[in-house]
């Protein structure tokens, strides 16, 4: 249902945050964001790109939830290289901290659907794309 959107965001969110406590440069905490933000770390992580696809109408139903999570790091360029073994070692973490984990009651396991780890020029990114089954 779509209204336990907000609850699986909330326990992205934590989880994400627990799981890369430390792993930042110099052993930071790596800030997590659910939105676009001012002025970042230069080591960051937004999840994003929300989605729900309804199962249905009848009780009992089970609606698809699929979500986003972009690893940053602003010294990705082809001078230094250091963002891209940053956002390498990252992947990972954010990987292991979500696939099969089961965000609360009623939600199936998250599934990794797709991994990209090849930043380019623009995004400076690597991005997971997740996905969970909700009951209502």
């Amino acid at each position: 249902m779509i209204a336990r959107q907000w609850d699986l965001q909330q326990a992205i969110f934590a989880r994400l945050s627990a799981a890369l406590a430390g792993q930042g440069v110099g052993g930071a905490d790596v800030a997590v964001f659910d939105h676009i933000p001012q002025d970042p770390d230069r080591l960051h992580v937004r999840i994003d790109a929300f989605r729900v696809v309804p199962g249905g109408t009848r009780a009992g139903r089970t609606d698809q939830h699929s979500f986003s999570v972009h690893v940053f790091d602003d010294n990705t360029g082809e001078a230094t290289g250091a963002g891209r073994e940053e956002i390498a070692r990252l992947l990972p973490l954010v990987v292991g901290a979500l696939e099969d984990w089961q965000p609360f009651e009623g939600a199936t396991a998250v599934q990794l659907i797709t991994i990209d780890s090849a930043p380019d020029a623009a995004s400076q990114g690597g991005v997971c794309k997740f996905q969970t089954m909700i009951g209502g």
